[in-house]
């Protein structure tokens, strides 16, 4: 018998898993849930496999492997009408995890790292391979924590100027000191389509960046009198765009 708690477990499976008979855990998953969470099988269980997709289940138990018993039909999450793009200039791995894992809990889709000219960190060419697919691992465990059924897409490094030259249905730019309006919460439910967010390294953009960011047609935005940090300004850009677009909602994931 299914054992009930108030808070379901969640555990994420592949996508071919999700939709299989009887979905496998895959064994770093496999590991939490035993060693760390002490799962002796029964436990009712919420799959997902990072892209919106979820299902209700029962954990059952064979050893140090679990597999899982459906209950349920595989839910889709409806498509967001905003797909909200980070891009901030590159940052040291604290800093950057510290974007990943708060953007991730507020409901960024997409991060964008930026190669600036004041950026104070590279990922290397022979590990960045190895370092983005750790740090997309950071973003499926704060998905995870923070029941998100999909996981954002973090891309690799691209100069300033690639990315600006990308077309989107909106950007809005945080630009220290400068007389920039705050952003128009009322006008925001209205967006759709893909919207980028843009903030700057430590110290900020140069004035040709500047320039340039304008010139992209970029909505200059302040972020208040204060001078945040880099990664803070990119979680508070996050944060008043997702609020007004209306994303945080009470309800629960199906």
């Amino acid at each position: 018998m299914a054992r009930w708690s108030q808070q379901e477990l969640r555990v994420h499976v592949p996508p071919a898993e999700l939709d299989s008979d009887a979905p496998r855990v895959e064994a770093e998953e496999a590991r939490r849930l035993i060693s760390v969470l002490r799962i002796e099988g029964g436990e009712r269980v919420h799959l997902f496999d990072g892209t919106g997709r979820s299902r209700k289940a029962v954990l059952r138990r064979g050893g140090r492997h679990l597999f899982c018993e459906p209950a349920g039909p595989v839910m889709t999450a409806p498509a967001p009408r905003a797909v909200i793009t980070l891009a901030f200039g590159q940052v040291k791995k604290p800093a950057l995890e510290f974007i990943l894992q708060k953007g991730t809990e507020l409901g960024v889709h997409r991060f964008q790292p930026i190669e600036c000219a004041r950026s104070v960190a590279a990922w290397e060419e022979d590990r960045a391979g190895r370092k983005r697919e750790r740090w997309q691992e950071l973003c499926l465990h704060a998905a995870r924590q923070c029941e998100r059924d999909d996981t954002p897409e973090l891309r690799a490094p691209v100069p300033l100027a690639g990315w600006l030259d990308t077309p989107r249905a909106a950007c809005f730019a945080a630009i220290e000191r400068s007389q920039a309006p705050r952003l128009d919460m009322d006008a925001l439910p209205s967006l759709a389509g893909e919207v980028g967010l843009l903030t700057g390294p430590e110290g900020g953009f140069e004035p040709a960046e500047m320039e340039r960011i304008l010139a992209a047609g970029c909505a200059p935005v302040s972020l208040g009198s204060r001078i945040l940090r880099a990664e803070t300004a990119a979680v508070v850009l996050a944060a008043l765009v997702l609020y007004g677009l209306q994303a945080f909602s009470p309800e629960k994931n199906p």
